[in-house]
């Protein structure tokens, strides 16, 4: 088995344990902001990414986009679960080919 599948191995047991730690960190319709704006974060932080802004300025930036977004739908979204959002579209990015 090469490293990178030992890897992606290691990462897909991790996806029930994370999986439960939503559900028992966020009520349900936390959950249901997370889902529905998490493509949109994924793309705010892929567009981003090609920026030339720090590392915190991207993250910032991301995080003013997904509040943002949330508004256009008429929703409210903590300030802390708004950046939960951009950590995990973060990880998204990076599991998915990013850097």
């Amino acid at each position: 088995m090469k490293m990178w599948d030992k890897i992606k191995a290691f990462f897909a047991k991790l996806i029930p344990i994370f999986k439960a730690f939503l559900a028992a960190a966020f009520s349900a319709a936390e959950q249901a902001l997370i889902a529905e704006l998490k493509d949109f974060a994924v793309q705010a932080v892929t567009k981003l990414a090609a920026s030339d802004l720090s590392t915190a300025d991207k993250r910032e930036a991301a995080l003013k986009e997904i509040q943002a977004e949330a508004l256009r739908r008429g929703k409210i979204l903590k300030e802390s679960l708004a950046r939960t959002l951009v950590e995990i579209a973060v990880q998204f990015y990076k599991k998915n080919g990013g850097k």
